[in-house]
């Protein structure tokens, strides 16, 4: 029994065949060693918003920061991780180390998610490339930003809600529920995976009205306990909450206005920004929707709600739209592997991903000159 589990686990880690685990990790390894050692000495910016997270982190490890920014208490995850290791790596260096480890954990999320919904390995691990090395993972993910511990956690919730939908019990509702905690803790990208289980209980999960409001019960109070007792932790120490961080961002009403006079071309170029070659493919997975499974129908259905919760904020980047990265992912990667004459060849299938990686990187590397020319180009200030 033993000999045979450990050959499971090592002909399958994860639950994923060995072969596509390698091929996985190697691909994660290699963005991380680029993006780590090559281009973020010279390319990634160090920003306000990464300064303002490596003074939280230097709080929570109970070094004497040079300003506080008490509205990045409410989100403590990742500088409290950071500060964890920071005795080892020291706080920059920190800070790449975690989010190199939410990278891979994202790939493998990400992967059993498609495996699950479409139960094929290749299609499974195009959709994992396309979502690693989409730009905004790269400019902002494994860098020195909270940005990626919010799509892992927002990806953990969509995996576990699809787990919850094939096998429902109340574990599976307060795992999710925490999950949900700790990933609005990191970032509010978390958001958008409480909202696809609310719709997939309500109106995919078969069940009798009185069962789907215990799960959803369940899934509400692990969710509120740990983090309303954090945000009350947060305002009885330093008098913040969420209330006060909404007004603060909200006050610049010329700012909000000007995002909205210009919002439809802000958002044409931040969605651009989020997938450029890989686009091609979701059109074609938008061509076959038809051909998906019934069941799958749904799940995409309920994706975009979700997907799309970034039109509610007074802001514009390809990092704040990046949420949609999932479901363009699923998209994507069911239209590659629908066009049977690219699958076939070996030498067109990677010269296809190839073509979308290599475009992610181009986008990354010269983004600024980009955005300079889109922006005038589409007369936007944004």
């Amino acid at each position: 029994m033993e000999s045979t589990l450990i050959k499971k686990i090592i002909d399958s880690p994860l639950g994923i065949p060995r072969s596509y685990f390698l091929k996985l990790t190697i691909f994660a390894l290699i963005n991380i060693f680029l993006i780590n050692f090559l281009f973020l000495p010279f390319i990634t910016r160090f920003t306000s918003d990464s300064q303002s997270y490596l003074e939280t982190a230097k709080y929570f490890a109970g070094k004497i920061a040079d300003n506080q920014f008490i509205w990045r208490f409410l989100k403590p995850v990742v500088p409290y991780l950071v500060a964890l290791v920071s005795p080892i790596f020291d706080f920059k260096p920190a800070f790449l180390f975690i989010n190199s480890l939410f990278y891979l954990a994202t790939a493998f999320v990400v992967y059993k998610i498609i495996k699950l919904m479409f139960n094929n390995d290749r299609q499974a691990l195009v959709g994992s490339i396309f979502y690693l090395s989409a730009y905004p993972v790269l400019e902002y993910g494994i860098g020195y930003m909270t940005d990626l511990a919010g799509w892992f956690f927002f990806v953990l919730c969509v995996y576990l809600t699809l787990i919850f939908l094939k096998k429902p019990s109340y574990k599976l509702a307060l795992a999710g529920g925490l999950v949900l905690a700790i990933g609005f803790l990191a970032k509010e990208y978390a958001t958008g995976g409480g909202v696809f289980f609310v719709i997939c209980l309500l109106f995919i999960h078969k069940d009798s009205f009185a069962n789907k409001i215990k799960y959803l019960l369940v899934y509400s109070i692990s969710f509120l306990i740990p983090f309303g007792a954090w945000q009350l932790i947060v305002y009885m120490r330093w008098y913040y909450s969420y209330f006060s961080w909404y007004n603060l961002v909200y006050h610049d009403y010329s700012g909000i206005s000007r995002f909205y006079s210009e919002f439809f071309r802000l958002v044409l170029k931040s969605l651009a920004a989020t997938f450029l070659a890989g686009w091609i493919f979701v059109v074609a997975g938008l061509w076959r929707i038809k051909k998906i499974s019934a069941e799958n129908k749904k799940i995409f259905l309920a994706l975009i709600l979700p997907s799309f919760l970034f039109l509610f904020w007074p802001a514009a980047s390809s990092r704040l739209f990046f949420i949609v990265g999932l479901l363009l992912c699923l998209l994507a990667s069911w239209g590659m592997v629908s066009w049977s004459f690219l699958m076939k060849n070996k030498y067109l299938y990677l010269g296809a991903l190839a073509v979308v990686v290599a475009g992610n990187y181009f986008w990354f590397i010269f983004d600024d000159r980009l955005r300079f020319i889109l922006n005038n180009i589409l007369k936007i200030h944004y």
